[in-house]
């Protein structure tokens, strides 16, 4: 499967792009309701039936020495329809319990598992069209936002920052961006993809805190016109039980049954 890992240093995204990194639900003059429209999932995009899941477990025993990544997706529903969405962005925070953030969840780019290139990474950011994302796009679940129609990503500019201990301590912050080249139309009640994030185990033994339980919550997620549109922000599960769109899941739910396994270092994708 074909990936873009995309760099934690912050590309120079446009203001327009990152004016909604911190968005919050707001009023809208037209009573739009933003909250209850996100969704993750580990391995596959979350649908009835699917294979996903919200609980995943790191192997931390160097025997065997297998590099293992889990892939999380994360997928949106609008609350209105947008003419022109020339932008998405998102705050997602990864959660432990701890004093500071173990050394296996710095993932900035001097942190211990984000330093280093390619697969030298422990985690790595994906913006990628269709067929490759790993969701029954095939089946017509799916549309991912920065997929051009064909099969080609057409987000001209993307990028994430991590910032470590921040806003808590023991807590790590993603500010995760992508503009497109042409905007496009999103429709209420159907399931976009925004972008997938692999969390690896290959920095197990470089980096301490493998063990270390974390949580994986997506904030708010925000969305901007290229024609003056109101901007949405959205948060909160996926609890929409609205009109189906042809064959496309309009409905949703908050999520899989998480697995219990106490073995090794879990990360649990939960929500604001």
């Amino acid at each position: 499967m074909k990936k873009v890992l995309i760099s934690l240093a912050l590309l120079a995204l446009p203001s327009m792009a990152m004016a909604q990194v911190y968005c919050e639900p707001i009023n809208h003059p037209q009573g739009w309701d933003g909250t209850n429209n996100l969704s993750i999932s580990w391995d596959q995009c979350w649908f009835p039936g699917s294979t996903a899941t919200s609980l995943k477990s790191f192997n931390c025993n160097p025997t065997p020495t297998t590099n293992v990544s889990n892939i999380l997706h994360f997928q949106f529903k609008v609350a209105h329809s947008m003419t022109s969405s020339s932008a998405e962005t998102g705050v997602v925070d990864v959660i432990t319990a701890q004093p500071s953030l173990p050394q296996f969840y710095h993932y900035e780019g001097t942190g211990c598992a984000g330093s280093g290139a390619g697969v030298n990474k422990g985690f790595g950011i994906a913006f990628i069209p269709a067929g490759t994302s790993g969701c029954v796009i095939t089946d017509g679940f799916f549309d991912p936002y920065c997929d051009l129609g064909d099969g080609t990503n057409d987000c001209a500019l993307s990028g994430s920052s991590y910032v470590a201990d921040a806003p808590n301590p023991g807590w790590g912050r993603f500010l995760v961006a992508a503009v497109r080249a042409n905007a496009r139309p999103l429709d209420p009640g159907f399931n976009y993809w925004a972008w997938q994030i692999s969390f690896s185990n290959r920095m197990r033994n470089a980096c301490a805190g493998c063990g270390v339980g974390a949580d994986v919550i997506f904030q708010s997620f925000g969305l901007e016109s290229s024609i003056g549109e109101p901007d949405q922000c959205l948060t909160g599960p996926d609890t929409d039980k609205g009109p189906d769109r042809s064959q496309h899941n309009g409905g949703g739910t908050s999520g899989p049954t998480p697995v219990q396994n106490t073995t090794w270092g879990q990360i649990k994708a939960l929500y604001r």
